[in-house]
């Protein structure tokens, strides 16, 4: 199985970095890996999948579990049309024990089933 090159770049001077995506090529049942920005020295991971992109409708989806919560994450249609055209969209999760995350949603051209991170603030 391909495997997609691990990426970083930089947003407003903070690191974010691209998820490793395995399967890359494929244009049909691709998923986007991201993993959210660092707060309280733990991170979130989220997924979208090419139905999510493209049924132009709002999701809204829990995190990964990690040190003993999750956080939710709400896209709307357009959201998601713009990640699915390249576009960078930045989110924050619900706030869970007193913090919220950030995800940096992004498609990138180079990589057509890489997925953005987030970064701290």
């Amino acid at each position: 199985m391909k495997t997609c090159r691990l990426a970083a770049f930089f947003i407003a001077g903070m690191l974010a970095s691209f998820s490793t995506i395995n399967g890359c090529g494929s244009t049909s049942g691709r998923n986007l890996n991201f993993t959210s920005s660092v707060v309280d020295a733990h991170t979130h991971s989220f997924a979208l999948t090419e139905t999510d992109l493209t049924a132009g409708a709002d999701i809204t989806r829990n995190t990964s579990m990690v040190a003993g919560h999750s956080h939710s994450v709400t896209l709307t249609a357009v959201e998601l049309a713009t990640i699915n055209q390249g576009g960078l969209i930045s989110k924050d999760t619900s706030s869970v024990l007193a913090h919220v995350h950030n995800f940096q949603f992004i498609s990138t051209a180079s990589s057509p089933n890489g997925g953005g991170g987030g970064y701290g603030y």
